[in-house]
């Protein structure tokens, strides 16, 4: 993922429920933890991926996430905008969004719908979903990794300003970065940096260029996190097969909360 969610084998991302044994085929699977919703959620703002709200009656129109805000655990989505909208989705009952997640299906449902005013305009505000069916390419999962691990990475800003950011989660495609303060002035969503430093501790350390994806926040044992995320650029063979390693053995390490091994 970027740091983010990459897409693959169907599973069931839900808060509730221990994680599963990542060698498990396609059905469904409790996500280990919560904010995998709030990074699906955040991906699909991110990426402005357009999509539908389904209501009973067969109703739908098209919708797609304008803001999350994983502190409140909410999100705005286009709606509301008129009183058939308001109707439709604040007094129908049961409304669906669905969408398509880096090419992947992804659905989940809208909860404790208001009207609100976002950027001047009418707008819908839902509270975080306690589940989520989404679509996880299993053949590049994404290890979340503990900040107690102290893992870093050491780039230069375009502005000449050197940063040093701790890494949230890892996976073949790109990783995830975490600050206290927000870098998306700095860092803009499609900056392309050059010979960043990764460091692993007793892993090892990666050189790569990477360019950044997209900007938001997280909660990570109940502190705030600005999260930058970025993919890799260019890795040769050997820095695939290193990252690919890293990936599996932190997964394994995080599911089962054993210490990584050597």
């Amino acid at each position: 993922m970027v740091g983010f969610p990459d897409p693959g084998n169907p599973h069931f991302i839900s808060d509730e429920g221990l994680p599963q044994d990542s060698s498990l085929g396609p059905g469904p699977l409790s996500a280990s933890q919560p904010s995998k919703i709030g990074l699906a959620l955040q991906d699909l703002a991110w990426l402005q991926c357009r999509g539908r709200l389904h209501g009973r009656g067969g109703y739908t129109m098209a919708s797609t996430l304008l803001q999350v805000n994983p502190l409140a655990r909410t999100f705005v989505l286009e709606g509301c905008r008129t009183s058939s909208e308001q109707d439709f989705l604040l007094k129908s009952g049961e409304v669906v969004f669905s969408s398509r997640l880096r090419g992947m299906p992804i659905r989940f449902p809208i909860v404790n719908p208001r009207t609100i005013r976002y950027q001047g305009e009418l707008a819908c505000a839902s509270d975080f979903p306690s589940n989520m069916e989404f679509a996880e390419r299993r053949r590049q999962p994404r290890a979340l990794i503990a900040p107690d691990r102290n893992y870093t990475c050491r780039l230069l800003a375009p502005g000449g300003q050197w940063l040093e950011l701790g890494i949230d989660n890892l996976s073949q495609g790109g990783v995830g970065l975490s600050s206290m303060s927000t870098l998306s002035r700095i860092v803009p969503a499609g900056t392309i940096l050059n010979r960043c430093s990764l460091d692993f501790g007793p892993h090892g350390k990666l050189e790569a260029s990477l360019q950044t994806a997209g900007h938001g926040i997280i909660r990570r044992h109940e502190l705030l996190h600005h999260l930058v995320g970025c993919t890799f650029l260019a890795l040769t063979p050997s820095q695939r097969t290193f990252v690919q390693r890293l990936v599996y053995q932190f997964e394994l390490s995080d599911l089962s909360g054993r210490p990584d091994r050597d």
